[in-house]
């Protein structure tokens, strides 16, 4: 059943799925599954629909990211859009970034178990855009499905994101209340979400 519901969809986003991959979606649903009754991951009203709410709807924002970016994954939770992007684009650097130590365990867990080369962090954006050392890492695209206010999320970012860098965030009905609260970002597109409510949106920063 997973896999014909992931080829439907995979068809209409225009992605092609390897046997392999769609191997790999399957483990990670079992994984998901059972480690979600143990702790939550996702809501119960989701498990029946994980192929559509978070694996479909993590993939839509492939189509924004350029070959061989490096990406990070903001309030990661149990890997959406993260894990399932690195699944299908192997030539692209992921990093999740999990503050809570039962989903972070659960990630790590699932990397080890999907045999991905991912990085993980536990940690809170503004700890982790605070760190001033020389090996910081700097991100071409900053991804969140769950963030929080656009102004505290831009604030945050702007120390790891490179100057041409992108955000692609999933935004509701009150996207465009909190983007008119930020300054100097610019929307690069904004469309419709084909598996869930809501809006993916690709912010650039404009030049002052």
């Amino acid at each position: 059943m997973i896999k014909e519901k992931l080829e439907e969809g995979a068809k209409k986003l225009k992605i092609t799925l390897s046997d392999s991959m769609i191997e790999k979606f399957e483990i990670y649903q079992k994984e998901l599954l059972e480690w979600n009754k143990r702790m939550s991951l996702i809501s119960s009203r989701d498990e029946s629909r994980v192929v559509e709410r978070h694996f479909l709807d993590s993939l839509e924002s492939i189509k924004f990211i350029p070959e061989g970016a490096k990406i990070l994954d903001i309030g990661s939770g149990a890997g959406f859009p993260g894990i399932p992007i690195k699944i299908v684009r192997n030539d692209i650097h992921v990093d999740l970034l999990e503050p809570k130590l039962k989903k972070f365990t659960f990630l790590n867990h699932l990397v080890e178990t999907l045999e991905l080369s991912v990085g993980i962090y536990e940690e809170r954006v503004e700890y982790f855009s605070s760190d001033n050392s020389e090996n910081r890492d700097i991100y071409d695209i900053i991804f969140s499905r769950s963030v929080g206010n656009l102004k505290w999320f831009t604030k945050a970012v702007i120390p790891i994101l490179l100057p041409d860098g992108k955000i692609i965030t999933y935004k509701g009905s009150r996207f465009w209340d909190e983007f008119n609260e930020i300054y100097n970002w610019k929307i690069l597109h904004r469309e419709a979400r084909n598996f869930c409510e809501g809006t993916i949106v690709v912010l650039k920063r404009s030049k002052k």
